[in-house]
């Protein structure tokens, strides 16, 4: 995943949970408002998307924004993770043996707290 950026590693996530659905790339367009093309940007990570847009296709998917926002790399998911540690769902560990878990960790806790603001504001939009 070096070389992936965060818009197509979302646009791979949105790829994945609106095929397991049984959605075409047009029928899902077309639910949400899009032309195929501009959709097919948002899952090549070739589009900018924002968080009403995001809003948008977590609920066509009928999946909170948080289960788009999930990093991946093959099929693993980080759990939970602190400086000593990191724990994904397929309960496999990563220990801290030459700082690498730090930085995962560090990573992981300002992924939550982008997480965490984007709820807010989305939580804010619909009390509008």
């Amino acid at each position: 995943m070096e070389n992936t950026t965060l818009l197509q590693t979302i646009g791979k996530r949105i790829t994945l949970l609106r095929e397991a659905q049984g959605f075409t790339r047009e029928q899902f367009a077309d639910k949400i408002g899009l032309t195929s093309a501009g959709y097919g940007k948002i899952e090549r990570g070739e589009s900018d998307i924002n968080l009403t847009r995001l809003q948008d296709i977590a609920q066509a998917l009928n999946v909170p924004i948080s289960e788009i926002m999930k990093m991946s790399e093959g099929g693993v998911y980080i759990m939970s993770c602190n400086k000593d540690s990191l724990i994904a769902n397929n309960n496999s560990t990563i220990t801290n043996n030459n700082n690498s878990a730090d930085w995962i960790a560090n990573t992981f806790k300002d992924m939550q707290e982008v997480l965490k603001s984007i709820e807010k504001r989305l939580n804010r939009l619909e009390n509008k």
